[in-house]
């Protein structure tokens, strides 16, 4: 440690006026034990060839004692922290600490120096890589129920990945929030957790970025702080991320099949008045959640004819974790309810609920059980699928208990292209109906259902596709009439 200060102002006779309180850094060091030449090689070894991709995790990284880490770790604490949540994330982190000042933060001022001198030249050499002086850091915080869903890193210049955690002691499988390393398959997508590192104070996570580095933050289970600065080095090395493939759903058309909806539908939602102000209020919101839509006999039966099928993981972790059961697999009660809600009946009950035709669109319909880890993340090939669709009408029908609170997460987000706030959101509840218009370049995804939610929810999920709008064919003729007076109005406007 050494100090650094500004000769205090004095009067003409030398003595001092004011003093001005000094300003001490810190030099951080690794550890010697990483710097022999044994170690060395082997840490190279292991960022060229390491399993399931390469990488290293180095206890106790920093040499120079528990006091200067326990410094760090409290000035970070006490950094201003911003919530950041959406589909793939829910943490706190900092602004990146190249925008701090020594004066405001000395601790924080002094690693990040330690980081883009030191660590940089160190892992230059040990990696054979050529690193440029870019190099990104931000603190990051978990605390109950946070997480990180797989993602590679994969983004322009990054060449190493960086985690240095400053816990605040031993940390246990109980208290969740372990890093988790996925193999990958051919077409560079994660498969299964071949490995996890537990984030330990004082410890320094490094892999290599590619196509292959998945990796995630399981959920912090405890109220304890998974507390770490994290972030990149850079090389001149860009790296093209590989085409995301998208999973076809079967699409068809309503089938006309003889259903009586009495079965499903209480009897107040077949009233005409309330449909006609379910409409009304459909129109203003293009949303609309109808609670206690499903007969509780019909539920029960439906939920206990769903506990006895078999439902199996769909994947690939990038992108869902959801347990889908096969139309073919449903039996009883919930293979009844299947059909009622791929009839060309219920078709035109939405019909009368929404005022929107659809008798003559396709139609997907899957069935899910929505549960602790159930999630999953939208991307640039959504929306393009989704601008390809159109119009569509998302239609969820939930069968089961009351579901769980808003903490647990679990939730139907609706989100537009460029949008940082929601536009909508669905809380899954049994017995429940909730009707979304989906306008182009507008995505939906399920947020991590954290390990607070209770017993599982069934959703039956329809969605018509390229679904017909007034305001095309009203939109059409305006335009047709603009051009009309464009022209008559550009024949006396010349100059």
């Amino acid at each position: 440690v050494f100090g650094m200060s500004k000769r205090p102002n004095g009067k003409a006779n030398g003595k001092v006026s004011e003093a001005k309180r000094s300003l001490v850094l810190t030099n951080y060091h690794i550890h010697s034990k990483f710097l022999e030449g044994e170690t060395r090689r082997e840490i190279g070894l292991r960022l060229k060839n390491g399993d399931p991709f390469p990488h290293v995790h180095l206890d106790n990284f920093i040499g120079d004692g528990n006091k200067v880490i326990t410094r760090l770790q409290k000035e970070l604490s006490t950094m201003e922290w911003r919530r950041r949540e959406n589909d793939l994330y829910t943490l706190s982190q900092t602004v990146d600490l190249k925008s701090l000042k020594a004066t405001e933060a000395p601790c924080l001022y002094s690693f990040r120096r330690f980081l883009i001198t030191s660590v940089r030249s160190w892992l230059s050499d040990v990696s054979g890589i050529e690193l440029t002086s870019e190099v990104d850091s931000t603190g990051s915080v978990y605390t109950s129920h946070d997480g990180l869903l797989p993602h590679s890193d994969l983004i322009a210049t990054r060449h190493f990945a960086f985690v240095y955690y400053l816990t605040d002691r031993e940390w246990s499988e109980e208290d969740g929030g372990f890093l988790h390393l996925y193999s990958a398959n051919d077409a560079h997508e994660p498969v299964e957790v071949v490995k996890s590192l537990k984030p330990q104070r004082n410890s320094l996570v490094l892999f290599e970025v590619s196509a292959n580095s998945w990796h995630r933050v399981a959920e912090v289970l405890s109220d304890r702080n998974r507390l770490s600065i994290n972030g990149w080095f850079h090389s001149t090395r860009k790296l093209v991320p590989p085409p995301v493939k998208i999973q076809p759903i079967e699409r068809f058309s309503p089938k006309s099949t003889d259903v009586d909806l009495c079965d499903l539908v209480m009897d107040q939602y077949q009233k005409p008045e309330m449909v006609a102000q379910a409409k009304l209020f459909f129109n203003e919101e293009s949303e609309i959640m109808v609670n206690d839509f499903v007969e509780e006999s019909l539920n029960a039966a439906v939920a206990e004819s769903l506990a006895k099928t078999k439902f199996v993981p769909m994947g690939p972790p990038s992108k869902r974790h959801l347990m889908r059961a096969d139309s073919s697999s449903l039996k009883g009660a919930a293979k009844s309810l299947y059909t009622i809600l791929a009839s060309s009946s219920f078709a035109l009950y939405l019909t009368h609920l929404t005022g929107i035709e659809l008798d003559e669109t396709r139609m997907s319909l899957q069935v899910y059980r929505l549960e602790t880890g159930s999630y999953s993340i939208s991307g640039d090939e959504e929306l393009e699928e989704s601008n390809k669709d159109g119009y569509c009408l998302d239609c969820s029908l939930f069968i089961g208990g009351e579901g769980w609170d808003d903490s647990a997460g679990g939730v139907i987000v609706y989100a537009g292209k460029g949008d940082t706030q929601e536009l909508i959101r669905i809380q899954p509840s049994g017995r429940s109906l909730a009707l979304v218009l989906r306008e182009p370049d507008v995505y939906s995804f399920l947020k991590y259902a954290n390990s607070a939610a209770s017993s599982p929810v069934y959703s039956f999920s329809l969605t018509y596709y390229n679904v017909p709008m007034e305001e095309e064919e009203n939109g059409e003729e305006n335009e047709e009439e603009d051009e009309i007076g464009d022209e008559e109005e550009s024949d006396g406007s010349s100059n």
